[in-house]
């Protein structure tokens, strides 16, 4: 099914960074929010720089993605300058390079999901050439080739996310197929993809969605479900089942920005939640009681404004948020949580201008941030802030 551009709650991450402003509701929420105020201070404020030369890309960059293997930063994006086609580059010596040819998919390609592991580059895409179908490559020893056949889904595959554990790909996606639409997730077992459980498992429509793998192969998905209110729900892949993971729609309202992170096996998720007017919220699973909870018991909120373009990393149980809010002039900004609080990460508001599709990674202490960029009509850049350039 194509993509309705209409949705208002679940689909910003296909709105263009120029209309970064008009994002979610403009309604008031005049019900009491727990708020938490992190600190402009405690974090050294000068320590971003930017890697490589600004706007990279041919042209404007979409459904940006960043991932850091063994110290590799990679990045993966439509361009609009080569026909929107998928690119996926690498930084070596102080600039940016393709890996492999340019031509991944032989036309227009959407939704690419990209992840590394012990140098193996995996990418996932729609593939246009093959009907829409979800098709998976894999960059290896100088050369990129299919896993799998071309177009492994049964029909038109949206909104897709690719994790690898292990050596084993992993692939959710919005499946439009059979007269029916809903999440499905495969994997590739036995050299070829092999669909979890049943197809469609949501048994509705999905917005955004995510899935992570814990060390012992628990497979975790999280989606924006049209069943509840396009709230949060999330469920795990156990004893060749889905089974829910708490209470489904366990958000407020209606959600945005979705993202879903593993740390030591505990599943963290973040969004923005329409119910407090966009605000970030990060909750956490708590497996004995089996509900979600306020990370660490911290307030509902954790920024005081409306925020688009939230990304999540969570490393050894400390989540790191990336935003744009208007507190900083609709520019990137990082927070960390430590020592019981949430602070900046460097300065706030560091990128040049507006921005969209911002994505975080955060690699042996330093973080990492790549977005579509305002100031270069929309062409990638690449900002980092290492611990040890304070």
């Amino acid at each position: 099914m194509p993509i309705n551009r209409n949705v208002k709650y679940c689909s910003c991450l296909f709105i263009l960074f120029f209309f970064i402003l008009s994002c979610g509701s403009n309604s008031k929420d005049n019900s009491q929010v727990n708020e938490t105020k992190f600190s402009d201070t405690s974090s050294p404020l000068v320590c971003w720089e930017q890697m490589g030369p600004a706007g990279f890309s041919k042209g404007i960059a979409s459904f940006v993605n960043l991932f850091i293997d063994n110290g590799q930063v990679y990045v993966a994006f439509q361009d609009g300058g080569d026909g929107s086609r998928i690119s996926v580059m690498t930084y070596d010596k102080g600039k940016w390079t393709l890996l492999g040819s340019r031509i991944i998919s032989p036309e227009r390609a959407e939704y690419p999901s990209l992840y590394v592991e012990n140098g193996i580059v995996y990418l996932a895409f729609q593939d246009i050439a093959n009907g829409g179908k979800a098709s998976v490559v894999k960059y290896e020893n100088n050369n990129w080739s299919s896993l799998g056949e071309r177009g492994i889904s049964e029909g038109i595959a949206e909104v897709i996310n690719l994790e690898v554990k292990d050596g084993v790909p992993y692939l959710a996606f919005r499946d439009s197929s059979n007269g029916q639409i809903g999440l499905t997730v495969m994997a590739f077992l036995d050299k070829k993809w092999q669909i979890l459980g049943r197809p469609q498992f949501s048994d509705g429509l999905v917005f955004d969605l995510d899935i992570a793998v814990d060390s012992k192969g628990t497979v975790y998905a999280v989606y924006c479900d049209d069943n509840k209110g396009r709230k949060t729900t999330a469920k795990a892949f156990v004893n060749g089942s889905w089974s829910s993971l708490g209470e489904p729609g366990f958000s407020k309202g209606s959600i945005q920005y979705l993202n879903l992170s593993l740390s030591e096996d505990v599943p963290y998720v973040a969004y923005t939640d329409q119910a407090i007017m966009g605000k970030a919220v990060i909750k956490v699973y708590n497996k004995q009681t089996q509900s979600w909870e306020a990370f660490l018991g911290l307030a509902d909120s954790l920024t005081s404004e409306q925020v688009v373009f939230l990304t999540m990393y969570v490393e050894k149980g400390k989540p790191y948020l990336g935003f744009v809010d208007k507190r900083f002039n609709m520019k990137a900004t990082v927070i960390q949580y430590q020592s019981g609080q949430f602070i900046l990460k460097g300065s706030p508001g560091f990128s040049e201008g507006r921005l969209g599709y911002l994505k975080i990674f955060v690699s042996q202490g330093g973080v990492y941030a790549a977005f579509s960029d305002g100031t270069q009509q929309g062409r990638i850049t690449v900002f980092r802030c290492l611990e040890d350039s304070y």
